[in-house]
């Protein structure tokens, strides 16, 4: 059975909700990449304006990060609460929607996204998106494909062995006191 992002986030209306879907534009800006070493340049890429508007004054803004092909991670929920009329860099003000924050970097969302427009009106694609994982801890890394297919920078395998072990670490310490 499907399960719709918005039967995960329940927004009673999504006339004022819009959806980025930001993906790597083969150069600097690598959503994936931003989300696990940069989440500030992330989210300037997410409310960047180019050369019309993307967003509203009180717009709420879903940033989904394309991980591979049809999958997407959720990285923000924010409603815009000024309108900086500035293009070609970031163009509003916003404010995370705290009550969605436990949600960030552990949804995995379905989506097939066939037009150009990377910015869409929810209403027209919130039902197609599809929750298919929810994480237990913020995502770290690309989907597992198999040993065969590691291949990873040691700047990236020394994070996953510090998240480990300081992990470890708390455990090991809570057992001794």
């Amino acid at each position: 059975m499907l399960i719709s992002m918005n039967d995960l986030l329940k927004f009673d209306n999504t006339d004022n909700v819009k959806i980025r879907f930001n993906m790597s534009n083969g150069g600097s800006f690598d959503p994936i990449k931003l989300f696990k070493e940069d989440k500030q340049s992330l989210l300037n890429g997410h409310f960047h304006n180019y050369s019309k508007k993307s967003y509203k004054e009180g717009n709420i803004a879903i940033g989904l990060a394309r991980i591979e092909n049809d999958k997407w991670l959720l990285f923000d929920i924010s409603i815009i609460t000024k309108d900086l009329n500035k293009f070609n860099e970031v163009g509003y003000e916003y404010q995370t929607m705290v009550e969605y924050e436990k949600y960030f970097g552990r949804v995995i969302i379905n989506y097939h996204n066939t037009a150009t427009n990377l910015i869409r009106n929810a209403e027209s694609v919130i039902k197609d998106c599809e929750v298919v994982q929810i994480l237990e801890d913020t995502f770290d890394n690309v989907l597992f494909t198999g040993y065969e297919n590691v291949h990873i920078s040691w700047i990236e395998l020394n994070r996953v062995i510090k998240k480990i072990y300081g992990k470890l670490h708390l455990k090991i310490k809570k057992e001794y006191i």
